[in-house]
């Protein structure tokens, strides 16, 4: 069963993803690269991402 991502791993996903290889980030957070890929594109598609390339550390949630 596939763990939840939280509120963090969401923003760092988010803003590190120009910046980072896709593995980067799964190595980073004890993800599957497919998995970071995944989460991108479904993000995208739901018009979320900016919205957590933008979230303030405050914020709470998972997804």
């Amino acid at each position: 069963m596939a763990r939840s991502y939280t509120i963090n791993e969401l923003r760092f996903i988010c803003s590190n993803w120009e910046r980072m290889t896709k593995r980067e980030i799964g190595i980073k957070l004890g993800r599957t690269t497919r998995g970071i890929y995944g989460l991108g594109f479904r993000l995208r598609q739901d018009g979320l991402f900016e919205h957590y390339k933008n979230a303030s550390v405050g914020e709470r949630g998972v997804i």
